[in-house]
């Protein structure tokens, strides 16, 4: 199991992959991830 902190660092891994790839589609897809999940933990989205 990640911690929400690993799964951030994962996230953004993965969507620094994307963006040195190229990929834009991807990696904006990536980014909005990236802010759901900051959004979430701090208690925005309930």
């Amino acid at each position: 199991m990640l911690t929400p902190m690993d799964q951030y660092r994962k996230l953004k891994r993965q969507a620094t992959e994307l963006m040195l790839s190229g990929d834009v589609q991807r990696y904006l897809f990536m980014l909005r991830k990236l802010n759901e999940l900051r959004m979430l933990q701090s208690g925005r989205f309930a």
